[in-house]
C-alpha cells in the first residue's frame, strides 16, 4: 500500500518557478528535493530525530521542515530540466 509517489511537479515544497518553500511534506517529498533515496534520507534524519520531533501522521509540520532545512541545508532552488533528464 503506502502513499503514491509524487513527482517534483506535485511536490508541495517546490514552487512552479523552482524556488523552495517551507510547507508540510512527507519523507518522499524531501527525497525528491535533495535528490537522494528514501533510505539515504532516513539515515540523514536519524541523528536529528529527537530535535525534529515525532510526526503526527505521514507528514512533517512546517516547523519540522524548517528544522530539517537548518540541519541539512536549504536547497537554493530546484532545476526542473535536470530532474526531467534524470527521470
Amino acid at each position: 500500500m503506502g502513499r503514491p509517489n509524487r513527482t517534483a511537479y506535485e511536490n508541495p515544497l517546490i514552487n512552479k518557478d523552482g524556488t523552495i518553500s517551507v510547507r508540510s511534506c512527507c519523507v518522499n517529498d524531501l527525497t525528491v528535493l535533495y535528490g537522494v533515496s528514501y533510505k539515504t534520507m532516513r539515515s540523514w534524519l536519524k541523528p536529528f530525530a529527537e530535535e525534529i520531533g515525532l510526526r503526527k501522521s505521514f507528514m512533517f509540520t512546517p516547523k519540522q521542515v524548517e528544522h530539517i532545512f537548518k540541519k541539512l541545508g536549504t536547497p537554493k532552488s530546484f532545476d526542473f530540466d535536470k530532474y526531467t533528464q534524470a527521470a
